[in-house]
């Protein structure tokens, strides 16, 4: 599951720092003629960019960010800046308590600014099957 996830996530910042490495050329160049607007933005790009060329999703940016630096992240629109939830499918068994598997997946998930959650769908399809009195018992 880690695998097929870090495949993912890989080619979303592989978008984004394409999409960005575009588009800074040009902030770039009215930052340097002093458009105010250029000015403000660049360094949140810039910021985006390292964080993308190092392998890690711009996501990470939004703990402690300020209002105005999360508004201009905001209009980047960047695919990994959006918040991210694992959904871990597990057996019966392993639905309150997890497994090697989702303890991996939770790990990466910390490491990425995403949050994961556990379910085992097989009991969320009898749940869904209960008439709604026994879902009161």
């Amino acid at each position: 599951p880690v695998a097929d996830a870090e495949t993912v996530e890989t080619e979303l910042m592989l978008a984004d720092l394409e999409s960005l490495e575009r588009r800074i050329v040009q902030v770039r160049k009215r930052a340097a003629g002093k458009d105010k607007e250029a000015m403000t933005v660049l360094p949140m790009m810039e910021a985006a960019l390292e964080l993308l060329q190092a392998g890690r999703p711009t996501r990470v940016l939004l703990n402690g960010i300020a209002a105005e630096d999360l508004r201009i992240l905001q209009g980047l629109n960047l695919l990994t800046s959006h918040p991210v939830l694992y959904v871990c499918n597990v057996a019966e068994a392993d639905a309150a308590t997890g497994n090697e598997h989702t303890k991996a997946v939770e790990k990466m998930a910390t490491a990425q600014g995403a949050g994961t959650v556990v379910i085992s769908a097989a009991i969320e399809a009898e749940v869904a099957q209960l008439s709604d009195e026994e879902e009161m018992e």
